[in-house]
């Protein structure tokens, strides 16, 4: 109960800090010295848009300036990414753990983060004991339920303290994108938000990708997109898929492990069994620098097509927030599954390939 009241203490204070111009310092501190001479950006989460760049010297890299209230930012360097309340007074980001102190806002973030980590812990040792004891597949998805219901709980109290500031909106956001809520749940839940929560971007790019969904579900026919190529040329989803091969697309990130194993053992191993038996792969590059995938590209020996710079054109049209994201298209470019990977996505390109037969 002190830490409720402790808690709901703030708000008076975060509310006057979001009248009027206010400023703000934010000092970023690297763990050694191999950021130096490097350009980190201070970056507006939800627009996407630079509000500040500085070099880092000496480990850290300070950024200052003002603004009208507090919102969700983020500090890039490299290819590495900070998350955290940009709100009024000194704050510091310590790059080792991501971690933001100085500002009630952060304060209350990292309270959040701590509850939830604790959740999955408690997940964890839960799975431990289900595979030790030999636990029914229904008995063990009832308690991970509860343990669901705890987590989602944390993000709508701490919603419901905070939604008419910044870290009450990085909340809602972050409890819709992992909810993976339908178009209809999602439009029920805004119409219960602060009524300037339509104007987000990223819940705006929820929106999208959940009518998107329902538009490219298995049995739907291909949605085309196009990306602008090398030399002015664009390149067309369509310029690949529908052209009588079944056609395993792999949307994918550099900097993304999973993606990285994914491609290297599944889709390594279906190009190699189907790649001469009317099976293509095409793998399309979201959310990553040209650069950086063609690196990936040679040092993963990637044989198959590639699509790059795709950023979120892609993720747009398909709904998906998370990669590796892998659709298998038949050869009119209907739709025959989305979502799958290892041995689940081997198992249904062999069941396509042998009613291909």
């Amino acid at each position: 109960m002190k830490k409720l009241v402790k808690i709901m203490a703030f708000l008076p204070l975060l509310a006057a800090m979001s009248c009027g111009q206010a400023e703000y310092k934010l000092t970023t501190t690297f763990p050694d010295d191999s950021q130096d001479g490097s350009t980190v950006y201070l970056i507006n989460y939800d627009k996407g848009d630079t509000i500040d760049s500085a070099v880092v010297a000496n480990k850290q890299a300070v950024f200052a300036g003002t603004f009208d209230k507090a919102i969700v930012a983020r500090v890039l360097a490299n290819q590495s990414r900070a998350t955290f309340i940009l709100e009024p007074g000194e704050l510091a980001l310590n790059w080792e753990d991501r971690s933001v102190t100085g500002g009630a806002l952060n304060d209350s973030l990292a309270a959040m983060n701590k509850e939830l980590e604790a959740v999955q812990a408690e997940a964890q040792e839960l799975s431990k004991q289900a595979k030790e004891e030999e636990w029914a597949d229904d008995k063990y998805e009832a308690e991970m339920d509860k343990l669901g219901e705890k987590y989602y709980g944390t993000y709508l109290r701490h919603y419901e303290l905070n939604k008419e500031n910044a870290f009450g909106w990085m909340v809602f956001y972050n409890y819709l994108n992992e909810k993976g809520f339908s178009l209809e749940e999602l439009k029920a839940a805004l119409a219960e938000a602060p009524a300037e929560y339509s104007n987000s971007v990223r819940i705006g790019r929820l929106i999208k990708s959940a009518e998107n969904v329902e538009l490219t579900k298995e049995g739907c026919k291909m949605l085309d997109f196009t990306v602008g190529g090398a030399n002015g040329k664009d390149v067309k989803l369509s310029d690949y898929v529908g052209k009588g091969e079944v056609v395993v697309v792999d949307f994918w990130a550099s900097w993304c492990g999973p993606c990285r194993h994914e491609a290297s053992t599944t889709l390594k191993d279906i190009y190699a069994k189907y790649n001469d038996k009317g099976l293509k792969i095409l793998g399309v590059a979201c959310w990553d620098k040209v650069e950086d995938t063609k690196k990936a590209i040679a040092d993963l020996e990637l044989p198959w097509d590639q699509i790059l710079d795709a950023q979120y054109i892609a993720s747009d049209a398909y709904g998906f927030n998370a990669i590796p994201h892998i659709i298998v298209f038949s050869a009119d470019g209907t739709i025959l599954s989305r979502g799958l990977q290892g041995d689940a996505l081997m198992a249904k390109v062999d069941e396509i390939m042998g009613e291909a037969k």
